[in-house]
């Protein structure tokens, strides 16, 4: 076991109450033959801060100066022969997990002192981009040069404990485009399960008229400028207004400097390109000073040509960088199909940096090329195949078959349909990559066969797709899905049994699975067998069995239960007909707490405002959107505000009593976690009153309603946490909802 030594270097990072380190650096361990590094890598999967059974990282890589080892079956890693002094480490963790920078002022560093092993404790959590969820709303469609937009951000903590320091990092890429947005530079402090809006409003900047459009690129985490896995919102609205046709192919060389002066230059292969052909082009730096440019990196700003990151090599913006020395020049050769151009111009945005860089120093550079529209023909044909020999025969053509195709440069999309013949045409489209959907009478699907582009329309010889119709897979298919206990603790090994029946005539081939991943699932790994890509095959009439081994995930805790949810499908990801198969089973965990605030957002402002808050309104907590069961009663008070206290941790809808109806889509989702309260800011517009719940899950008996003007019905809440026992108990008869379509 480590020892509880002094924070090192960091900061903590809150996720609940108490602070949290991400990183830690006990004091040193008697002197040693030489300095070195010991440390264990830890996934805190219950957000306590400190390492607890079964959270050991086996097979993680830890880097060190260069130097790579990897993680035991404890967790443990050491590194030998390093000079004193700080070092920068850094992690690839298996099943996703990351270990998060604290320290703002920075990177978190191992500090090596000579004679002495330096003892660290590594704490890994989820990516930001699972705990945080960011929509945009905006106040117009598209805009006219000059003008402001103004940005409505509504970020969500999805997860049951409070997120401290949320920042937000937007327009990584310096694109000239890019739309300003303000926010709280200290960070924001979201309570498990909080919703809340920042608005911003900023000019459109000049760049945004010559690519017809501005972005809006953020990326929102704690300390988002050193954590990279935060989640990400991009927004694009058109603009219009003049156009300036300046065109930036070089940055002028700076004179007379003995430091490093690095002069930028694009070169096109030709100036003009057809809309269907490669984009080649070579970007020039020349270092014009004295000294060398140590870690040279290129952040690609472009979207109209798609540049692979690994074009850069060592010099993309994620790699170490390149050195490029005084008086050298280095040439970078890229090349990419054009996927947007406006005004009959393509434009490549390049950002830079290297170490030390002065602030004066050119920045990125620019540079256009033409673009002359190239169109092309798409001929098909749809057949019902009958007698499934995957080749059409008389009687089999499909006419009156919707048929839309989705791709082009520009992207666009456009529709026919079949003649009696079952054939179609699509003349003179933007040339590039398609795929094709259609819509059949009778049930009858065209399945795709894999996730490629279905047909490349080219100018001068007409691209030709010949759709091949078949019957639902979910008249092929059968599935069940078992869960081999009815009860289960959070690390317990759980046995999932996967019986697959082909009920066709023919075979059925590359048959995957497509799990659902919440929090208290599993997705497809390669432990799932052949059910993993590329699937098995069925032969007709056929039945077989696969046996997946996991675990139940910390996360199961907070929801009660444990759920397999998958599809089932020939080339599942790429088809919308499969086969659902679905159990659970029950994880008892502890009770938490539900707030939520009831507002009608009248001035849409995105702010619940003292005149839009609603006093003395019934709000149901149930087990079912619709037709659930009610597990307590409770009125808001003056505030607005209602509390359910000690439900049982899971998912619960609210039904407001009434003439209102939620906003935005929102379902009422609430969740209670034994990890902290949840509180909700929850708008609602004038609308029908709900139906009167039914009260199956609760035996028919909610208990004493409401508790004064807030509260739950603690009698409501005590029957259904002794229900959902019992649904555990019993899932041997009850909760054995193994289904097929």
């Amino acid at each position: 076991m480590l020892k509880c030594g002094a924070v090192a270097i960091v900061a903590g990072l809150s996720f609940s109450t108490a602070g949290v380190t991400a990183f830690a650096q006990d004091g040193p361990t008697p002197p040693s033959a030489e300095p070195s590094v010991s440390g264990v890598v830890y996934a805190d999967k219950n957000g306590n801060g400190q390492q607890d059974p079964g959270e050991a990282v086996e097979d993680g890589v830890v880097t060190v100066a260069r130097k790579k080892t990897t993680t035991d079956a404890d967790g443990r890693f050491s590194f030998t022969n390093l000079a004193p002094g700080n070092y920068v480490p850094s992690y690839e963790l298996p099943d996703g997990w990351v270990v998060h920078h604290v320290h703002a002022g920075g990177p978190d560093r191992i500090s090596v002192t000579d004679g002495v092993t330096a003892e660290v404790a590594v704490r890994a959590e989820r990516p930001y981009s699972e705990q945080l969820k960011a929509t945009a709303t905006l106040d117009r469609d598209s805009y006219e040069h000059p003008a402001s937009a103004t940005v409505a951000v509504e970020l969500t903590n999805t997860t049951g404990r409070r997120i401290d320091g949320i920042q937000a990092v937007c327009d990584r890429a310096k694109a000239g485009n890019a739309l300003a947005f303000e926010f709280d530079a200290a960070g924001q402090t979201l309570a498990a399960g909080e919703r809340r809006t920042v608005e911003s409003t900023a000019k459109i900047p000049q760049e945004a008229v010559k690519a017809g459009k501005f972005t809006l690129d953020c990326e929102f985490a704690p300390n988002a400028a050193w954590n990279r896995d935060g989640v990400r919102l991009h927004v694009e609205k058109q603009v219009t207004g003049g156009v300036d046709p300046t065109r930036v192919l070089a940055v002028p060389e700076s004179r007379g400097l003995k430091p490093a002066s690095l002069k930028y230059e694009v070169k096109f292969d030709k100036p003009r390109y057809e809309s269907h052909e490669t984009v080649r082009a070579e970007l020039v730096v020349t270092n014009t000073g004295g000294k060398a440019a140590e870690q040279f990196r290129v952040d690609n700003g472009t979207y109209d040509v798609e540049i692979a990151d690994e074009q850069w090599g060592d010099a993309d913006r994620h790699g170490p960088g390149v050195r490029i020395a005084g008086g050298e020049s280095r040439t970078f050769s890229l090349s990419g199909g054009i996927r947007h151009f406006t005004g009959g111009k393509l434009r490549l945005w390049l950002y830079f940096g290297y170490s030390g860089m002065p602030n004066d120093q050119p920045r990125h550079v620019s540079a256009s090329a033409e673009v002359v529209q190239t169109y092309g023909d798409l001929t098909g044909v749809v057949h019902v195949d009958r007698n499934h020999n995957r080749q059409q025969d008389p009687g089999e053509a499909a006419g009156g078959v919707v048929v839309e195709i989705s791709g082009g440069t520009p992207h666009g999309s456009f529709k026919t349909e079949t003649d009696a013949e079952g054939r179609y045409e699509f003349e003179n489209v933007p040339s590039g990559d398609y795929t094709a959907g259609y819509a059949l009478d009778g049930g009858w699907v065209v399945h795709r066969e894999s996730g490629e582009p279905q047909v490349r329309v080219l100018p001068g010889t007409p691209g030709r797709l010949t759709a091949r119709a078949e019957r639902p897979y979910t008249e092929a298919l059968k599935v069940t899905t078992v869960l081999d206990r009815p009860v289960y603790a959070v690390g317990d090994d759980v046995r999932i049994t996967v019986t697959l029946t082909n009920k066709a005539s023919y075979a059925l081939t590359d048959v995957q699975a497509g799990c659902a991943r919440d929090e208290n699932s599993w997705p497809v790994n390669a432990n799932w067998g052949e059910l993993h890509e590329p699937g098995l095959t069925l032969a007709a009439g056929e039945t077989k069995t696969v046996v997946v081994s996991e675990k139940v995930p910390e996360e199961a805790r907070r929801t009660s239960k444990v759920v397999v949810h998958c599809g089932f499908a020939p080339w599942v990801r790429w088809n919308e007909d499969v086969v659902v198969g679905y159990d659970w089973a029950s994880v008892p965990g502890g009770t938490g707490t539900v707030r939520a605030q009831l507002a009608h957002d009248e001035d849409r402002d995105f702010r619940a405002d003292p005149g839009e808050l609603l006093r003395g309104v019934r709000v149901r907590l149930m087990t079912e959107p619709e037709y659930g069961g009610v597990v307590a009663e409770a009125v808001t008070n003056a505030e607005g505000v209602l509390v359910y206290d000690r439900a049982p941790a899971g998912t619960y809808w609210l039904q407001v009593d009434g003439p209102w109806r939620f906003e935005g889509g929102y379902t009422g989702e609430v969740r209670a976690s034994p990890e902290g309260d949840a509180f909700h800011l929850v708008f609602v517009v004038p609308g029908s009153p709900p139906a009167p719940p039914g009260t199956g899950d609760t035996g028919g008996h909610r208990g004493g309603g409401a508790l004064a003007r807030t509260g739950a019905s603690v009698l409501g809440l005590g029957l259904v946490g002794a229900l959902l026992v019992a649904f555990g108990l019993g899932a041997g008869v009850l909760g054995r909802r193994s289904r097929t379509a």
